[in-house]
């Protein structure tokens, strides 16, 4: 080995003293480890070295210091010691525990990946930021404690470390970067701070809420989280990282609030389930690819907010029929944004979206600027958003399973009508905003009702019409009419019940061979309850046994 490391050093200018090998600073009397091939069993990074009756500091452990060192079992740096380098102690793989220095303030990205016998890690408290793909791969890492000097965590810093099964982040930790935890296998619970969701674990199933406070979801977060079927958001979320819904085939739709930014590239890829998307109208950009192959996305809602719409950012979602676009002026698009190949994977259908059928709702004084701007100008159907003018002199509500169409008179001197639907426990669905014309300023939801569609008639009256309502519910609305000084002229408030059995019972899975049959309702001790077969579901969906 010194042999070797005698010839590695003269090329470096290396200079032994005792095991290891040092770079020397003459100037500062400083010491940096250099490489040091072949050492090991156990060492012990000293925080001064002597030579030539000189001392010297040892500040850092240079990049590649112990590279390739299989041999090498446990590591103690010293309190002099300020830097770790980039490939330190990669693929020292009989490494099995290391204690950092409480003067150690950075570590360098792959610093000790693939040391995949690392079980025991010590970082000290002054290490500000763990770079990237630091601990990548180091399988048999099971716990980990970052202390509260740490601000930031690199991208994939502990990815594949699939023995992890428990991490304490600070809320000193501000920022974590994509697959900061990704592959995890056996992480069981969410990783988040007060102020970063870092991971779902990918066995998660059902609804989600987001702790409220968290300011941003870190890339890949919920990677591969096939049996999540819905995610709330809370508002002080501002950015959403790339890939960090990807795989997400349950998700069924999502309301991004109107805290969000920006959403990162592919930060919902492949959700093949995803029906609809409402942004918040703060986010200024979406990412490339972000919603591609949303093979059954129907309706996107883009607020005026947004001036960038990233490369194929809706690429192959072949279902989209309907986008809602209130950006005054066309944002500048790629040509592939809406595009995308015909093909089918596991009897889903993939491809570009059809501008022939898929209808471009704008503000109604910028239909003329869409019709000739790039890629926009290719849409057939460019119509205006709002409601349409109807005949009708008293407000009536015409609901089906999914859809309320919703019809009301002209009031004098109305500037403005404010549309508020809940549901039965007094919860806002969503709440639209029409001026004068019945042009709809804005739309804001706060629960699953999604999208929303133009109604053809035209004369004394508005008329709309709200989609994405859940089957078998009723619903409250107000309507409220105001003058340009925001004054009240009228309100009207009402009731409708959607048609047919609630969300949920259609998908309640039943053994092979049984139809699903007629749901009847039955009224039991003062609870409505759905019969459909031998089983019976409460109103929610839920099957009592």
């Amino acid at each position: 080995m010194l042999a070797v490391a005698a010839g590695v050093g003269t090329m470096f200018a290396s200079t032994l003293i005792g095991d290891l090998y040092y770079n020397l600073n003459d100037e500062s009397q400083t010491a940096e480890v250099a490489d040091n091939y072949g050492v090991g069993g156990e060492i012990i990074i000293p925080s001064n070295v002597t030579y030539n009756e000189v001392e010297y500091s040892v500040t850092s452990i240079g990049n590649e210091a112990f590279r390739n060192c299989t041999g090498l079992t446990s590591v103690t740096i010293g309190n002099s010691v300020t830097s770790i380098g980039e490939w330190a102690f990669r693929n020292c793989s009989g490494l099995t525990s290391v204690t950092i220095g409480n003067s150690v303030t950075s570590i360098g990205e792959l610093a000790f990946r693939d040391c995949t016998s690392l079980t025991s890690v010590t970082i000290g408290n002054s290490v500000t930021r763990i770079g990237e793909y630091v601990f990548y791969d180091c399988i048999h890492l099971t716990s980990i404690t970052i202390p509260n000097s740490v601000t930031s965590i690199g991208n994939f810093a502990f990815g594949d470390c699939t023995g992890l099964t428990s991490v304490t982040i600070p809320n000193s930790v501000t920022s974590i970067g994509e697959g900061a935890f990704y592959g995890c296998e056996s992480l069981t619970a969410p990783v988040y701070n007060a102020y970063v969701f870092a991971f779902m674990p990918t066995s998660y199933s059902g609804a989600y809420t987001i702790p409220d406070g968290i300011e941003s979801i870190a890339g890949t977060a919920f990677y591969d989280c096939s049996s999540l079927t819905s995610v709330t958001i809370p508002n002080s979320v501002t950015s959403i990282g790339e890939t960090a819904f990807a795989f997400c085939t349950g998700l069924t739709s999502v309301t991004i609030p109107n805290s969000v930014t920006s959403i990162g590239s592919s930060a919902f890829s492949k959700c093949s389930g995803l029906t609809s998307v409402t942004i918040g109208n703060s986010v200024t950009s979406i990412g490339d690819y972000a919603f591609e192959y949303c093979s059954s996305l129907t309706s996107v809602t883009i607020p005026n907010s947004v001036t960038s719409i990233g490369e194929g950012a809706f690429y192959g979602c072949k279902s989209l029929s309907a986008i809602f676009n209130y950006a005054t002026s066309p944002q500048v698009i790629d040509s592939e944004v809406f595009g995308g190949g015909e093909f089918e994977h596991d009897g889903v259908k993939y491809g570009p979206v059809d501008k022939s059928i898929c209808k471009l709702y704008v503000p109604q004084e910028s239909i003329n600027f869409y019709k000739v701007a790039l890629v926009w100008r290719d849409f057939k159907n460019i119509l205006p958003i709002g409601a349409q003018t109807v005949d009708v002199t008293t407000t009536t509500v015409t609901p089906s399973a999914t859809t309320a169409d919703i019809a009301w008179p002209q009031v004098s001197g109305a500037a403005s009508y404010e549309l508020v639907i809940k549901d039965k426990n007094g919860n806002v669905v969503c709440t639209l905003v029409f001026d004068a014309e019945g042009r709809l300023n804005s739309i804001n939801f706060a629960a699953p009702g999604k999208d929303h569609n133009r109604k053809q008639t035209q004369t004394a009256g508005f008329a709309f019409s709200i989609t994405g309502l859940e089957g078998g519910t009723t619903y409250n609305y107000t309507l409220t009419a105001k003058d340009s000084n925001g004054k009240v002229l009228s309100t009207e408030t009402g009731a409708f019940t959607t048609e047919g059995a609630p969300q949920g019972i259609d998908n309640t899975p039943f053994p092979s061979g049984e139809g699903r049959g007629e749901a009847t309702k039955l009224l039991r001790n003062g609870q409505i309850l759905i019969l459909r077969g031998d089983k019976t579901y409460t109103l929610t969906g839920v099957e009592l046994k």
